[in-house]
């Protein structure tokens, strides 16, 4: 009876051990999300509560939704298409539908954009954000001040706001013309004749002749500025010249970025130490745009 007991009471005695190994292996193996000690899934650095539900997608989970940030974007993209103006919840019950990025908005961004339909450019295929005053965003809104129509291809002004020259883009001043043109003999064919009347007026008009102080281009001047359409910074009103590889100048440029222009991946990989995970690195870019300059796509 002795010796059952002993046999018994060992059974016991390495059940526990291994119990006890078991537990200090999964110690070590909890979700890396902050504060959370559930035990990871495996391969994965989350737990189920917090990992992507996306499957074979091992990255955590954004806040409020069962996805990723990758896969959340996608989700709300594919879950009911039409994203309708109003944007409610109707559209989707789904947590994974993210608002629109407009301070105040709560309706539900369209298709491929960080913005509703209210909030986004009118311009067919473009998603930017769209400019007070105007149905149109940076790119496609007329600059001159208060109009909110569509700009002409190729200008900075709309059909009504650009010179009737052809070929020319600058600003109407008077009788559909621009300054420079204006003030050359009327009705010309070619609408450039003229001597070099006298340049920089008040209002600001380069001649239409002049070439692109960039550089290495031979491109016309925009009107108002020492730089051509592509090399004039796209804010309204502005006329300095674009920050490389974007479409403003270096004022302007942090009040233009479009999150979808930047490489987050690289910008967490090279400062992985520094933030939580994915999320927290891109929330730390929407706040603090200059980093993102380096990062921009």
């Amino acid at each position: 009876m002795k010796r059952i007991f002993r046999i018994v009471l060992s059974i016991i005695v390495a059940i526990c051990m291994v119990v006890s190994i078991g537990d200090t292996a999964m110690a070590g193996k909890t979700c890396s999300k902050s504060g959370c000690n559930n035990p990871r899934v495996s391969n994965g650095n989350y737990c189920t509560d917090h990992e992507c539900a996306k499957k074979g997608c091992h990255k955590a989970r954004t806040s409020g939704s069962e996805y990723c940030y990758t896969h959340s974007r996608s989700a709300s993209g594919s879950s009911s298409g039409s994203g309708s103006s109003s944007g409610s919840s109707s559209s989707g019950s789904s947590s994974s539908v993210k608002k629109c990025q407009v301070v105040g908005c709560s309706n539900n961004r369209a298709s491929g954009s960080s913005y509703c339909s209210e909030h986004e450019c009118a311009s067919k295929n473009c998603h930017n954000k769209r400019e007070s005053g105007s149905s149109y965003c940076y790119k496609h809104a007329c600059d001159a001040g208060g109009c909110g129509n569509v700009r002409v291809s190729g200008g900075h002004y709309c059909s009504t706001h650009t010179c009737s020259v052809s070929g020319c883009y600058g600003k109407v001043t008077s009788g559909g013309k621009c300054s420079t043109h204006a003030s050359s003999s009327s009705s010309s064919s070619s609408g450039r004749s003229g001597s070099m009347s006298s340049t920089g007026s008040s209002s600001g008009s380069t001649s239409a002749s002049s070439t692109c102080a960039v550089s290495g281009c031979s491109k016309k001047c925009e009107s108002g500025s020492k730089y051509c359409a592509a090399h004039t910074c796209d804010h309204r009103g502005c006329y300095k010249k674009v920050y490389s590889g974007t479409n403003y100048c270096q004022t302007h440029i942090l009040d233009h970025i479009d999150m979808d222009d930047v490489d987050v991946d690289s910008f967490y990989e090279d400062y992985r130490d520094e933030f939580e995970d994915w999320d927290d690195a891109y929330d730390y870019l929407e706040d603090n745009p200059g980093d993102a300059l380096d990062y921009l796509i």
